[in-house]
């Protein structure tokens, strides 16, 4: 289970631990949605989890697993892209 904020980086759907900090590598993990509980909406910007619209700024608490870099393929079906967002983990909801 992680606790966090919904944040953009570089492009990147993230999860950073305290709103009030700058966004760093260190501070935010890369999101990472691989079951159909979850939906983005580009456009609005808005996270639908389990029904529930999350914005970015919300507060999300999120089961799932922890990764690093360079396990840049988790699964055959998720692919990460490393260079392009920045960071070096992430957090594989679901």
């Amino acid at each position: 289970m992680v606790s966090g904020y919904l944040t953009v980086v570089n492009n990147c759907l993230a999860l950073t631990r305290d709103s009030e900090e700058l966004t760093t590598k260190d501070n935010t993990y890369l999101l990472v949605l691989a079951d159909d509980s979850f939906s983005w909406d580009v456009d609005k910007k808005i996270l639908l989890f389990e029904g529930k619209p999350y914005k970015i700024g919300d507060e999300l608490y999120l089961g799932g697993g922890a990764f690093t870099y360079p396990n840049a393929n988790i699964t055959d079906q998720v692919k990460v892209s490393w260079i392009e967002c920045g960071l070096d983990k992430g957090w594989l909801g679901g």
